[in-house]
């Protein structure tokens, strides 16, 4: 274990913050924050505000020198021109880390490039460590630190979970915190990058690796400082725990918008993709792809192969997924006889299908328990790895899929055929019973067929 992720650890784990910029301003971000870590349950906070005695009931305090204990995080909510003073009184106070929220830096020339590089040096060799410049932050459900505009405001879900995440995009990870909190998963920790004047992406990798409440981490990046360690990192990571990752600039213009928002250098995008192949990170392309696969990784286990079947009640899109399934470089084996046999016991002999897929029938709407027998049975094929679910929004049916989707030791994932706003209330209730459900079949087969891989690189590695 590194210094860093001691680091890293102290500042995630703060119990002594002070809010540097603090106000009782309506619509000011030093009240908003403020008020959304006192109820958060941030343990110690101290507003910081040469102007004001008292600030929401908080005693008030003109400096960081001020305070009357030794913070471990300071948090910076002042103009660019104030940053690298304050942070020089971070170090001469022993204040573990400062979250610098202001924009102007390297994302805007040469100028503003050497400004952030004077930063991130005086902080690291001071021995407080910066997060930021340009970025809003860390939230940590354990400290009650949160300094995300939205998850304040929507009043997210605060308790802690197993998903760790780093983003060199702050607006990703506030929607991000929102979005899978309405899957049923919760962050251990998760944090904004910014221009990584002194903590850098590579950083947060090795430390959510170290982390053992983090399971799965997810992560948006444009580009890297130190390509050669973020490589060993992710190699040893990813062994461990699957990296879900959204690499923005992957194209010649993406790159240039890169330079614009984070002053980030993209880099070769076929140096990116054999890195994935390498490191087993799991690369994707869209919000939407996080979430599908954040969701999966978390409530499923790695499947041992890539032979999947499909169970659903509705013959015709059966056959198309299976169509994507193979599309996907899936394998949809023949059932086994005895599988065959005891599908024959249990379906309907009219309007049924006992192969791979398995086509339950309309008699499923009627007998909805047909759907977890069907799913049981296959699920105890020796031939079949993971088990892809198409059910009718009927909420029994969907109570007897969640039970023996739960009883079996193979992953399943679930395509609901509705639209979520004509069903409302089946994804929420899909999401607390542990399940991962999407709402189009081949969403959910692609999700299993990345899984797949990914469980292929692990197996590789631990053989090699």
């Amino acid at each position: 274990m590194t210094q860093t992720v001691d680091q890293l650890r102290d500042i995630f784990n703060a119990e002594a913050v002070a809010l540097v910029g603090a106000s009782d301003k309506d619509g000011s971000f030093g009240r908003l924050f403020l008020e959304g870590m006192k109820e958060a349950g941030c343990k110690r906070l101290y507003p910081v505000n040469p102007k004001r005695d008292e600030i929401l009931g908080l005693k008030a305090y003109p400096s960081i020198s001020a305070v009357p204990e030794q913070l471990d995080v300071a948090i910076l909510l002042t103009p660019p021109e104030s940053v690298l003073d304050l942070v020089k009184e971070c170090v001469a106070n022993k204040v573990k880390g400062a979250v610098v929220f202001a924009s102007g830096f390297g994302e805007l020339g040469p100028e503003g490039r050497e400004l952030q590089k004077e930063i991130g040096r005086v902080g690291r060799e001071g021995g407080t460590r910066v997060i930021g410049p340009n970025c809003i932050g860390f939230f940590s459900p354990r400290s009650g630190v949160i300094t995300y505009p939205q998850v304040i405001m929507k009043g997210t879900p605060r308790e802690p979970g197993s998903v760790g995440g780093f983003s060199q995009s702050g607006s990703f990870v506030d929607y991000l915190v929102w979005f899978l909190a309405t899957k049923g998963l919760r962050f251990s920790t998760v944090v904004s990058c910014g221009n990584e004047a002194d903590l850098a992406a590579e950083d947060y990798l090795e430390y959510f690796g170290e982390d053992e409440a983090t399971k799965v981490i997810v992560s948006y990046m444009e580009g890297v400082k130190d390509g050669r360690r973020f490589f060993d990192v992710a190699r040893k990571v990813g062994v461990k725990k699957p990296i879900i990752l959204w690499k923005g600039g992957m194209s010649e213009q993406g790159a240039r918008a890169a330079a614009s928002h984070t002053g980030a250098l993209a880099g070769s995008a076929s140096i990116w993709q054999a890195m994935f192949k390498q490191t087993g990170i799991v690369n994707v392309a869209s919000v939407e792809d996080v979430v599908d696969l954040a969701v999966a990784f978390h409530n499923l286990p790695l499947p041992k192969g890539r032979r999947i079947a499909v169970i659903g009640g509705q013959g015709g899109t059966g056959v198309g997924t299976a169509d994507n399934c193979y599309a996907l470089g899936l394998e949809l084996p023949k059932l086994h006889e005895t599988t065959v046999a005891r599908l024959r016991e249990v379906l309907p002999p009219v309007g049924t299908s006992v192969g791979n897929p398995t086509d339950t029938g309309v008699a499923s709407l009627l007998n909805p328990e047909l759907y977890a027998k069907a799913i049981e049975i296959v699920a105890d094929d020796p031939g079949i790895d993971m088990i892809l679910v198409i059910s009718t929004p009927v909420q029994v049916c969907l109570e007897h899929v969640a039970a023996a989707a739960k009883s079996i030791d193979k992953p399943l994932a679930v395509s609901v055929y509705a639209l979520p706003e004509s069903e409302p209330g089946i994804y929420e209730f899909l999401a607390e019973k542990g399940v991962a459900a999407y709402p189009d079949p081949k969403r959910a087969a692609i999700v299993l067929a990345r899984m797949a891989e990914y469980a292929a690189f692990v197996k590789a590695a631990g053989e090699a």
